[in-house]
């Protein structure tokens, strides 16, 4: 086999490394190795007639299974083809050199079978595929929402533009005078004159073209003049060319630049006067109102203890606080025990049930309305009809109670800190002190060396021993002059001015004494997030003479009916007057609240230091007459106009 050669070799597939296969060569299956085979392939040759059948060699391994494709669409059966007729022919000598067979191919996906026709006819051709279903109609978008859009309200018309105002006049302001023309250099020096040339024949002849002009140098030094050459003959000659032009001599210093004074800018024209405005457009229609709003109104909602305590908001019979002009809603949940609003404390009493402003009062399951009439009384019940412990007060007033202090805000940041002021002019040196105490006596001196010791002398007799007399003790000498005071020493330097002190703004502060916030003319001079006044309240009726004292409070308030026409009289304090208190061109402003009763009073004389001033009031008019059961509110604008003089605003407004 090493050594016949292979005529004919289809490969079904790639083939690669060592392969086994299945030859059959002249009728005989054999087999054998093929090596090193890469798609061999040579073209096919002419089918020959069929062989008989060689034994059946070994069947080759079975090549992996290739991954199965996706199933496209069956496609119709075809028809069957006819079962064909011819004579079987005969079996042609094997051909030369079969190729050997290739191994397995991938098993491919299974075929539809067809319908087997009536005999061993060629099976008809695979029908065509079946065209790819048409792709399923998309589903239709949901409903867009059915929100209505407003219709929009008419533009009106664009007003006509005004007419542009005429240009103002330009006027040109007169030219200044042309400033002096500097001085003309100095002249360079002449340079050398040529020789002058012979005089030519008097014919003159043709003028010659002009030389072209060479570039001009620097002008040399004037050179010395030549001898005049002698007259010649008066024939005149023809013109000799132009000789080139001489040196041109350095130019001479540039003068000084004489003074550019320009004249004065002539006044600007007046503006042109400022064209008409144009018609204002038509205002478009008026769309149409909005519903109005449901009445505020603040809700309690009401239960019941058992029969002990009505629950409201989770508080048993607690007291309940409202101001006049407002709505109260109680939502009653309190089946057998009727909710009641009365003029006297518990139990309930059909007399002197509440009914101003009340709807549905009495009901144990249902809604009570009560808006609160300006006129209503400041004390009021509620209270439950079958039981005297379930019930508790209501408060009405024109201000409600005061809140619980709110949390402190957050520190604001620290401002920047002042630059320090100019140090101050040093003052007067201060008298000299006193002469301070004489210093302590100075050291004694170094005792000095003690001389020699003399000879002693011979030892005399011992004397005979004496009385034992003490003698009286001398007077005690007078006392030393005091020694001259020492020269004063000269007055140490003035120390430096310490360091401007600054205000720590992180901290609370109190101002004593004025403080003046100036600002400038691009900034404020003082910006206030938020800040409270002092109030003085006071149960006292307004009747008499009122001392204001404005370093006390801001606004004042007298809870008590006014009783009596009043006099209100604005000073600094008890002991300093609105003059003193204020500078020309300041102004303070305060409020009295004054509470009036069934008879109602007004403040008829406004004094300022105990003099009366007529005030400004608002509208033109000063008040004749108070509002009865209700809170008349003065406000007074205080202005300082000069010395001691004083202009007033007033007003008084009802609550």
């Amino acid at each position: 086999m090493a050594d016949r050669s292979i005529t004919q070799l289809q490969v079904a597939g790639a083939l690669t490394g060592n392969e086994v296969t299945v030859v059959v060569q002249n009728g005989v299956t054999k087999q054998t190795q093929l090596q090193n085979i890469s798609n061999l392939g040579g073209p096919t040759g002419p089918t020959g007639a069929p062989g008989s059948t060689g034994a059946a060699g070994a069947t080759g391994a079975t090549g992996a299974t290739g991954a199965t494709g996706l199933t496209g669409t069956t496609g119709s059966t075809g028809a069957t083809g006819a079962t064909g007729s011819g004579a079987t022919g005969t079996t042609g000598p094997t051909g030369p050199g079969g190729g050997a067979t290739g191994p397995t191919g991938a098993t491919g996906a299974t075929g539809t079978t067809g319908a087997t026709g009536p005999g061993v006819g060629a099976t008809g051709p695979t029908g065509a595929t079946g065209d790819t279903g048409a792709t399923g109609a998309t589903g239709s978008t949901g409903a867009t929402g059915a929100g209505a859009t407003g219709a929009t309200g008419v533009t009106g018309a664009t007003g006509s533009t005004g007419a542009t105002g005429a240009t103002g006049a330009s006027v040109t302001g007169a030219t200044g005078a042309t400033g002096a023309t500097a001085a003309t250099g100095a002249t360079g020096s002449t340079g050398v004159t040529g020789a002058t040339g012979a005089t030519g024949a008097s014919i003159t002849g043709a003028t010659g073209a002009t030389g072209a002009t060479a570039a001009t140098g620097a002008t040399g030094d004037t050179g010395a003049t030549g001898a005049t050459g002698a007259t010649g003959a008066s024939v005149t000659g023809a013109t000799g060319a132009t000789g080139s032009t001489g040196v041109t001599g350095a130019t001479g210093a540039t003068g000084a630049t004489g003074v550019s004074v320009t004249g004065a800018t002539g006044a600007t024209g007046s503006t042109g006067a400022t064209g008409s405005t144009g018609a204002t457009g038509a205002t478009g229609a008026t769309g149409p109102t909005g519903v109005t709003g449901a009445t505020g109104s603040r809700t309690y909602t009401v239960t019941n203890n058992v029969s002990s305590a009505y629950i409201i908001d989770g508080a048993n019979n607690p007291t309940l606080n409202l101001l006049r002009g407002f709505t109260y809603v109680f939502e009653v949940n309190a089946a057998g025990h009727p909710f009641w609003l009365q003029t006297t404390a518990p139990p309930y009493n059909a007399g002197n049930v509440y009914n101003t402003g009340v709807t549905n009062n009495g009901a144990a399951v249902g809604t009570i309305t009560f808006a609160v009439p300006y006129n209503a009384p400041n004390t009021l019940y509620y209270v439950c009809q079958y039981h005297s412990g379930m019930g508790g007060q209501i408060n009405i007033s024109d201000v409600g109670p005061t809140g619980p202090t709110g949390p402190t805000g957050a520190t604001g940041a620290t401002g920047l800190t002042g630059a320090t002021g100019p140090t101050g002019v040093t003052g007067a040196t201060g008298a000299t002190g006193d002469t301070g105490a004489t210093g302590a006596t100075g050291s004694t001196g170094a005792t000095g060396s003690t001389g020699a010791t003399g000879p002693t002398g011979v030892t005399g007799a011992t004397g005979a021993t004496g009385a034992s007399v003490t003698g009286a003790t001398g007077a005690t000498g007078p006392t030393g002059v005091t020694g001259v005071t020492g020269v004063t020493g000269s007055t140490g330097p003035t120390g430096a001015t310490g360091a401007t002190g600054t205000i720590d703004t992180t901290v609370a502060n109190t101002f004593t004494n004025t403080q003046t916030f100036s600002g400038s003319t691009s900034v404020l001079a003082m910006v206030l997030n938020d800040t409270a006044e002092v109030i003085t309240i006071s149960a006292t009726a307004a009747t008499g003479t009122i001392n204001y004292d404005v370093t006390t409070q801001s606004v004042l308030y007298y809870t008590t009916a006014a009783s009596a026409l009043w006099t209100v009289n604005f000073r600094g304090s008890s002991g300093r007057t609105m003059d003193q208190l204020m500078s020309t061109g300041q102004s303070v402003t305060v409020a009295f609240l004054v509470q009036q009763g069934a008879t109602a009073y007004y403040n008829n004389v406004v004094q300022v230091d105990n003099t009366t001033v007529t005030p400004k009031w608002q509208g033109g008019t000063a008040p004749t007459a108070g509002n009865t059961s209700s809170l008349d509110v003065y406000s007074y604008t205080i202005i300082k106009t000069g010395n001691a003089a004083f202009t007033v605003l007033a007003s008084q407004t009802k609550f």
